[in-house]
């Protein structure tokens, strides 16, 4: 179902308690993880990227005097790390309705 602006929503058996009510159109309240993975956008995926090139050139650069690589990867891995639960919360805030669905 696809709750519309001006809907009554009731958020008492959702894991997740909104403060305000839903702005954008509810495409499901209480989406699963598979749902939230799902409907990642480009944009999401740019992020992932974006931020896992930041953190492998940041890694890099902090691994002077020494080995490189062990701070290269491991600049990677937070990098795509904090890119992937960016776009778990976009797009779980999408499903909800908080944030608009082009955001």
């Amino acid at each position: 179902r696809v709750f519309k602006r001006g809907d009554t929503y009731s958020a008492t058996s959702a894991r997740m308690v909104l403060l305000t009510k839903p702005e954008y159109p509810v495409t499901d309240p209480e989406p699963s993880f598979s749902r939230i993975f799902k409907n990642f956008s480009t944009r999401d995926y740019k992020w992932i990227a974006g931020l896992g090139f930041g953190g492998l050139c940041t890694g890099y650069l902090s691994g002077t005097g020494g080995p490189r690589k062990i701070p290269m990867y491991f600049g990677l891995f937070i990098g795509v790390t904090g890119g992937i639960f960016r776009g778990i919360s976009v797009s779980a805030q999408k499903l909800m309705g908080t944030v608009p669905p082009d955001f």
